[in-house]
Parts: C-alpha cells; sequence; structure tokens
C-alpha cells in the first residue's frame, strides 16, 4: 500500500482533479475527473496555499533595444490575480492509500 495526499474542497466536495491547471480549477459538487495525487503532505498544502492566493500567470515580453540589437526575452516571476470567495479554509489535504490488488 502506498500513502498519497489529495486535496478536497470541502463546501462542495469536489477534489482537484489530475488534469488541467490547478490555479484555474473552480470546484463543482458531482463526479469529476480522478483527484491529482501528491507525493507528501507538504506538497499538497503548499498547492492548497498557491490556490487560494487565486489564478496564476507568468508573464514573459519580448523587448528590443531597435533594429540594429537583437531582441531579447523579459521573463516576469509568477503573479497571482485574486479571485473572490477563494480560502484555504475551504481545503482540506486528506491522506489516501492506493492498494495494488492482484488479478
Amino acid at each position: 500500500m502506498t500513502s498519497y495526499w489529495i486535496i478536497k474542497h470541502t463546501p462542495t466536495g469536489a477534489v482537484l482533479p489530475n488534469r488541467g491547471l490547478t490555479s484555474r480549477w473552480t470546484p463543482v459538487a458531482g463526479p469529476g475527473l480522478p483527484p491529482r495525487l501528491f507525493p507528501t503532505q507538504g506538497a499538497a498544502r503548499r498547492t492548497a496555499a498557491a490556490w487560494a492566493k487565486g489564478i496564476w500567470e507568468k508573464v514573459i515580453e519580448s523587448e528590443s533595444d531597435g533594429w540594429e540589437h537583437p531582441s531579447y526575452l523579459v521573463d516576469y516571476p509568477p503573479t497571482p490575480t485574486p479571485v473572490p470567495g477563494r480560502s484555504r479554509d475551504q481545503l482540506e489535504v486528506i491522506r489516501v492509500t492506493l492498494e495494488v490488488n492482484d488479478v
């Protein structure tokens, strides 16, 4: 048996799915995609905290000093855009156990 961690949205009972961008996840009650499995509790907690801060976007711009010089990329650090109603208190990090049965 192997233990993993999942993130559950307490008000809806939805779990963070295995597919898609984490920061853009909108919890909806009912059956969904298989849960995203985290190898450590710390990884799940950090993801839950990042989700609560909002939608994260990384901006990379191309700039140039004129036609005589080659253009270059400006890589800005990722920043969150807050989403109203999101709170870390809405998420629960739960330990799950995966067991493989011989068929």
